[in-house]
């Protein structure tokens, strides 16, 4: 006894060791790969946000963007904006928070599950921690990244909880009151879905239904219809349906092997990125999403079985309708989001971003299977089921290790766009890497300038805009030779009538301005040598491996881009780079055949 004992808390300690490492992967990655530079969907929808509230266009709470109504992402937002300057920082961490709550909404239905079903605490904590680090698996790494998400996570947990309060409600207690709480609660996360995503408008349809199969009390069900009523109406008030999405009738009508393609592609999505070694991961993707459905069908006609056969323990596995809840959920989801985006391809649909609803449907699923397995008698199916969980939790921690590839020269160029922006420079090659419009960028960029927002409000790029046309003539007596720099490349850019793009390389060799480890960026200004102007300025940090100076750390990534005013004269005139601290200030050489 004491040995099985001792072996269960061995199992234990590793399990939480495991779990660990993976969410430390997880901070890591988010660490080395954040970037303080707005990224597609941000433009409009955080920033031309903000700037929309300071313009009095309260409105903007409720409106749409694209077919959603993002209003708690939108407080996100909000706070972000007001208390924190706009920082990416703060809303990759709200990421994470909320990514971390939905783990934290599984395990509270995992633990009702094995207090209702009696399963020994050593078999929760293990299975817990595997739903842990299945959940937050890095394969969702788009959400995590980009601060623009928040809404993804809302979306899968503001339903679940939902669903969680409605299966409290449907426990066998001695009077009704006790429960009516829990049947509001579930009412009041059901409307605030709607705040979510789009599908947030399925969450209290779903909870109509659940209401009427599980023979609610009338009185309940026509709370729920009726909150349902008025929250479609209210949501679909005033709707515009966007015009490059496919219909969803049409699309499901007229091509409906497409759409079921799309939907099981969807539910297999993580394991396509789990097990993308192997050639023929599309392929179990699908057939794991069809597993997916198949499970999801069955426990649903198990738990309706359980309501109309009058089952003498059905009150034990009202838990059960939580995860059903979410999974029957998720379906529509996933169907409404075939009918509009299969005309994508059904590529699309393995997009890291929809990794994360699918990553809990599984859950939704293991929490569904797990007292299966632990109470049968079948020793072989329990062996089968463990060694399942052991392998995918490896699968899924080797995974976690892509956390530690930083892209680092994405970074770079994300943030040289935002140089070009706060420029106002027209190269729609640079600032495609973070949004498809210049104009808009660069209105919502000087908006950002104006309120200290984001990057834009930095140290460093409101010293590199203000010092641009002034004269900087104190920065030439302390041109020394504590570094080498070269100008390789100076671009024309066409429609640009202001501005040159320009590249080489850059090394500072003096302690004081080294780099970091690992080097981190550096900012410079170009002046012309011999009046003194600030006639542009440059970001130093893409990797060079052709550079041979010393030290090395620092010459990797010594490349450099930036604009600079086109009225200079190669190689008439000399530019000197100058950075923000003054002490490694150089004479840019001119490359032999620059261009």
């Amino acid at each position: 006894m004491i040995r099985i004992k001792f072996q269960e808390f061995i199992l234990q300690v590793i399990a939480a060791l495991l779990v660990f490492v993976s969410v430390l992967l997880v901070i890591f990655g988010l660490t080395g790969g954040l970037s303080e530079v707005p990224f597609w969907d941000s433009w409009g929808g955080y920033l031309g946000f903000l700037r929309a509230l300071d313009a009095g266009d309260y409105a903007r709470w409720w409106g749409q963007h694209n077919e959603h109504r993002i209003v708690l992402t939108r407080g996100i937002f909000w706070v972000a904006g007001r208390f924190f300057a706009g920082s990416n920082q703060f809303l990759v961490t709200v990421n994470l928070i909320l990514l971390i709550s939905l783990v934290g909404a599984l395990i509270w239905i995992l633990r009702d599950a094995a207090r209702r079903e009696r399963i020994r605490v050593s078999q929760v904590l293990v299975f817990g921690a595997f739903l842990s680090i299945w959940t937050t698996s890095w394969v969702q790494h788009e959400n995590l990244l980009w601060a623009f998400q928040s809404q993804f996570f809302l979306v899968q947990l503001v339903p679940l909880v939902s669903f969680i309060f409605f299966s409290y409600f449907l426990y066998p207690v001695r009077t009704r009151r006790e429960l009516w709480p829990y049947g509001f609660l579930s009412i009041f996360f059901g409307l605030l879905s709607l705040g979510t995503m789009a599908n947030g408008v399925l969450v209290l349809p779903v909870l109509f239904l659940l209401s009427v199969f599980s023979k609610c009390h009338r009185k309940h069900i026509f709370y729920v219809g009726a909150a349902t009523v008025v929250s479609l109406f209210v949501y679909f008030r005033g709707y515009e349906s966007v015009g490059h999405h496919g219909s969803v009738l049409r699309t499901v009508t007229e091509n409906p092997l497409k759409v079921l393609e799309y939907i099981v592609t969807y539910l297999g999505g993580p394991f396509y990125h789990l097990f993308d070694f192997a050639p023929w991961t599309l392929s179990f993707a699908k057939l794991m999403g069809v597993v997916l459905i198949m499970f999801a069908m069955g426990f649903c006609v198990l738990q309706l079985r359980l309501v109309f056969f009058r089952i003498t323990d059905a009150g034990q596995k009202m838990w059960r309708w939580a995860p059903l809840g979410y999974l029957i959920f998720i379906g529509g989801s996933v169907f409404v989001t075939a009918g509009g985006r299969a005309v994508f391809g059904v590529e699309q649909a393995l997009s890291s971003r929809y990794s994360t609803p699918a990553l809990v449907a599984w859950a939704c699923v293991g929490l569904l299977v797990f007292p299966v397995v632990v109470q049968t008698r079948v020793k072989l199916l329990r062996w089968f089921a463990s060694a399942i969980v052991i392998c995918l939790s490896f699968v899924v921690l080797r995974f976690q290790t892509r956390a530690l590839r930083v892209d680092s020269d994405l970074l770079f160029e994300r943030e040289v766009s935002a140089l070009a922006l706060l420029f106002r420079v027209n190269d729609p090659a640079q600032v495609g890497w973070v949004s498809p419009s210049v104009l808009e960028a660069q209105a919502l960029a000087d908006y950002a300038f104006r309120k200290g927002l984001s990057l834009f409000g930095s140290d460093h790029f409101i010293w590199l805009k203000q010092g641009l046309g002034s004269i900087d003539s104190d920065s030439i007596s302390t041109v020394g030779e504590h570094g080498v720099g070269v100008l390789e490349s100076v671009r024309h850019i066409e429609g640009e009538e202001g501005f040159s793009a320009v590249s080489g390389w850059y090394v500072c060799t003096k302690k004081s301005e080294n780099f970091s480890v690992p080097p981190t960026r550096k900012y410079l200004r170009i002046l012309d040598e011999s009046t003194g102007e600030v006639l542009g300025g440059a970001i130093v940090g893409a990797t060079r491996l052709d550079v041979q100076e010393e030290p090395r750390a620092l010459a990797i990534k010594s490349g450099f881009k930036g604009y600079v005013r086109k009225k200079i004269d190669l190689p008439g005139t000399s530019l000197l780079a100058i950075g923000k601290s003054g002490d490694c200030n150089i004479r840019l050489k001119i490359a032999a055949g620059r261009s």
